[in-house]
């Protein structure tokens, strides 16, 4: 019987943490964007997979899934996404028709900036909107509006044959329950191929986690936004949505 340690690697997860502004909930490895910081980390990230590539060359079995997460992935040039993935692509067995994901922030999102990615070799796209309430957004200390959440699933679905997620979160402080209900109705006008739905989990060390006003509303609400994930869920999966990881639907 095969081991956990035994089992193919197939799937590669890329951390890329500038952020132009930090989110207070956010638990994550990210720093602050400084573009001087970029190269010398995508350098860095070359290095250690010079340290990888005998485990990913010696199992047998091509990368089907690359992933890019963060942070903000977003941040990077498509220049810099270009050459990293033809590094990955020159060194790695990776298959030919390898999903390649992308997670980009609303802002950040125009035609320009998702022809250079796709041109670069993305084949999916991962939009944070987090929420299309203004009071949710404020709250999660968002920068973008609902209006380039909206802007930006309009390209989306513009772009034929493009693949793309969505992510909504719930339980920020605060904030009415319903939002995340309406919020998940204007989505579901959208009709998105993946979908995924989080709560808020407050972690210490973090802005939020340090802020006891934040720390007593999650404890206070935690039953609400369990049952309110439910509902969600169950509303998905009524409209035909498939349940198929922890936090996602397709």
């Amino acid at each position: 019987m095969e081991t956990e340690t035994e089992r193919p690697i197939r799937a590669l997860y890329i951390h890329i943490p500038f952020c132009h502004s930090i989110c207070p909930f956010c638990a994550f490895a990210v720093h602050g964007y400084q573009p001087q910081l970029v190269e010398g980390y995508l350098a860095g990230l070359r290095e250690e997979l010079r340290h990888y590539l005998p485990w990913f060359t010696g199992q047998g079995v091509p990368v089907d899934s690359i992933y890019f997460g963060g942070g903000t992935p977003s941040t990077l040039r498509s220049e810099q996404v270009a050459a990293l993935l033809r590094h990955l692509r020159d060194h790695l067995p990776i298959a030919d028709d390898a999903e390649v994901a992308f997670e980009v922030n609303p802002e950040d999102l125009t035609p320009d900036t998702l022809n250079g990615w796709l041109q670069a070799g993305v084949t999916r796209i991962s939009l944070g909107l987090q929420s299309l309430d203004a009071a949710t957004l404020r709250s999660l200390g968002r920068n973008h509006s609902a209006d380039q959440s909206a802007a930006a699933v309009a390209l989306l679905q513009a772009t034929p044959g493009l693949n793309y997620n969505l992510d909504l979160m719930l339980g920020a402080p605060e904030v009415a329950a319903e939002h995340a209900e309406q919020d998940l109705e204007r989505i579901l006008a959208w009709r998105p191929p993946h979908l995924s739905l989080y709560g808020l989990d407050v972690e210490p060390g973090t802005p939020f986690g340090r802020s006891a006003n934040v720390v007593e509303w999650a404890a206070t609400h935690r039953e609400l936004l369990a049952d309110s994930l439910l509902s969600l869920m169950e509303r998905l999966r009524a409209v035909g949505y498939r349940h198929y990881e922890v936090s996602n639907l397709c």
